[in-house]
């Protein structure tokens, strides 16, 4: 009887070593390390040809467990509509977040934005947004009746 509580206490020993190096920091994760980017906001929107639109594109870049990465670089392109974005790179922000502002080009219908950042698991986003013809008073957008 004796012999099967020795084993008993001995099998919980090694049970408890076992779950507390499963959970340690020797475990091979890195929370500065980023592994995805998601959107976040901006894409959907709409306005006349050259306006600039009310909200910015935004992704998040995160590691493997979700939290945000900071430092980030985000490359952001026009694919379509001739429209211009705030700045072509961009880096994350302590919330993960990296965003730019988009005017949209001279050609009326659908314009896409892309954002892109390495070889991150949901890279490249797209951003897409319509642009409508402008009011007959000779506008051109709100960027052309402010100049």
């Amino acid at each position: 009887m004796r012999m099967a509580l020795v084993k008993l206490a001995l099998a919980t020993g090694v049970g408890l070593v076992t779950l507390a190096a499963c959970g340690s920091a020797n475990d091979g994760f890195d929370p500065a390390v980023p592994t995805t980017v998601v959107y976040v906001a901006g894409s959907g929107q709409s306005g006349d040809v050259g306006d600039l639109l009310p909200e910015m594109l935004t992704v998040k870049t995160a590691n493997f467990v979700g939290d945000p990465v900071a430092g980030v670089t985000v490359e952001w392109f026009v694919v379509s509509g001739d429209g211009s974005i705030s700045s072509a790179t961009t880096t994350s922000d302590a919330n993960g977040l990296a965003q730019v502002s988009w005017v949209l080009g001279p050609i009326v219908g659908p314009q896409v934005v892309q954002a892109v950042s390495g070889s991150l698991t949901g890279s490249p986003i797209s951003f897409g947004a319509t642009a409508r013809t402008p009011p007959p008073d000779g506008g051109g957008g709100a960027a052309a009746r402010a100049r």
